[in-house]
């Protein structure tokens, strides 16, 4: 009786430790790629927050005037250029929604953009997003009290259609 010893490492072994080791490094780029979008959903996230302080801040500059309603789908309005020449409290607020407007988004649903948005030379931040101010008259939305507003951007968060949104509320008195 002959015994054999074995040196080396058979084929088989090679193989199944080829396996083991892609199912591992497929594993470590999933985790990747979520995180990368993890991150972006992070970046749109602080994006949205810092536009929703942004008009409630321009509001607080101008307090004599009322910007509430603003609705989702309302485009930028007409503007007065408020950064050469001295505006009335309307047209400064008129101004504080359209540049409010074209930072959020500067294309309209089909892709084009707004002109009053060129014209301010302002390109917006988050993909198909919406801004709306919303007072205590509009509860469905952000319920807030008399003395209350509420400022609520959205955006298309993913590549699925979900949207985030962020909602800010604050004293008007």
């Amino acid at each position: 009786m002959s015994l054999r010893k074995q040196r080396g490492v058979s084929l088989i072994e090679v193989l199944v430790s080829v396996v083991i080791m892609s199912v591992g490094i497929l594993g470590v780029a999933g985790i990747q790629v979520v995180s990368l979008q993890q991150n972006r959903s992070s970046i749109f996230r602080a994006e949205a927050l810092q536009l929703a302080n942004d008009i409630l801040d321009r509001m607080r500059a101008n307090p004599l005037q009322n910007y509430a309603p603003v609705n989702f789908n309302a485009p930028p309005p007409g503007i007065t250029g408020c950064t050469a020449a001295a505006c009335t409290p309307p047209q400064m607020r008129h101004y504080d929604i359209a540049q409010w407007k074209c930072s959020i988004n500067s294309e309209d649903a089909d892709g084009t953009p707004f002109a009053r948005c060129a014209t301010l030379g302002i390109a917006g931040a988050l993909p198909q997003g919406e801004g709306a101010i919303v007072d205590n008259n509009d509860d469905a939305l952000c319920p807030v009290g008399p003395t209350e507003i509420c400022a609520v951007v959205r955006w298309q968060d993913a590549s699925d259609g979900t949207l985030g949104s962020v909602m800010v509320r604050t004293r008007t008195n």
